[in-house]
């Protein structure tokens, strides 16, 4: 899909300022020079009358958002390896992967296929680098978690991930992708109780989870909690920690 063809299907038969596409996926006019597709609540592709286009994640680096892209415009292709979206012009194929760069929230596609704003493919080396200290954090945190190591939130906690603005997003998330504060966590290996809130807030547990996190905050007692109880609230931790720590620094699942 490109320009022309977005605005064609809004006004045809009858014109109208949004349409659906899909689940949960619209087509919806901007202005008179901009349409967008919309993805629950981010403008995945923004296209432009001059035949540019511009594409978002909304830091939601998930199959279903990088599939929406893809099947909704035709100027690059987006493709997984190791959690890095790359954009190219095809998939990945058995002779390797024709591609341009790494995908980056606001990248631009100009009419003539020029891709900016994206990272070089060499900058691969540093998202592959922070994935192994995500995956290493969430290890440590969850060990200290079921040590009675980490209390419950406070206003002690790191105020960045903590507080929050009057949206009603935590001070860090609202920073961007550079998140400086929690590579200190990582470096200083702080286990942020409030950031296992925002990390669940992000992606919900479970039940069960939920009574683990009561016992061990409300009643800071882990006596009641059986072996079978806390094997769920880790494998439900790791998740939540990794899909919120992920969508922070613009990594893909």
């Amino acid at each position: 899909m490109n320009y022309k063809e977005a605005d064609k299907f809004l006004k045809e038969p009858r014109n109208k300022a949004s349409k659906k596409l899909q689940n949960h996926t619209y087509l919806v006019r901007r202005d008179e020079n901009t349409i967008a597709a919309l993805f629950h609540e981010t403008d995945i592709i923004t296209f432009h009358s001059n035949g540019s286009i511009v594409l978002n994640s909304g830091r939601w680096r998930t199959r279903a958002t990088k599939d929406r892209i893809n099947t909704y415009q035709d100027q690059v292709y987006l493709s997984q390896k190791n959690s890095i979206w790359y954009v190219g012009k095809g998939a990945w194929w058995e002779d390797g992967f024709n591609g341009k760069g790494i995908f980056q929230d606001g990248i631009k596609i100009s009419a003539r296929g020029k891709v900016t704003g994206g990272l070089p493919v060499s900058a691969e080396k540093k998202v592959l680098d922070l994935k192994k200290k995500i995956n290493k954090y969430i290890d440590g945190y969850i060990k200290a978690f079921f040590n009675q190591e980490v209390p419950e939130p406070s206003e002690g906690d790191c105020w960045f991930c903590c507080m929050r603005t009057q949206e009603g997003v935590n001070m860090g998330d609202s920073t961007g992708p550079n998140n400086t504060h929690i590579l200190e966590h990582f470096r200083e290996k702080y286990y942020v109780p409030s950031l296992l809130v925002n990390a669940i807030k992000h992606t919900p547990v479970c039940k069960f989870t939920e009574g683990v996190l009561y016992y061990a905050w409300t009643e800071k007692n882990f006596s009641e909690i059986g072996e079978w109880y806390q094997k769920i609230a880790s494998r439900d931790f790791r998740r939540s920690l990794r899909a919120y720590l992920y969508s922070r620094f613009e990594i893909a699942k």
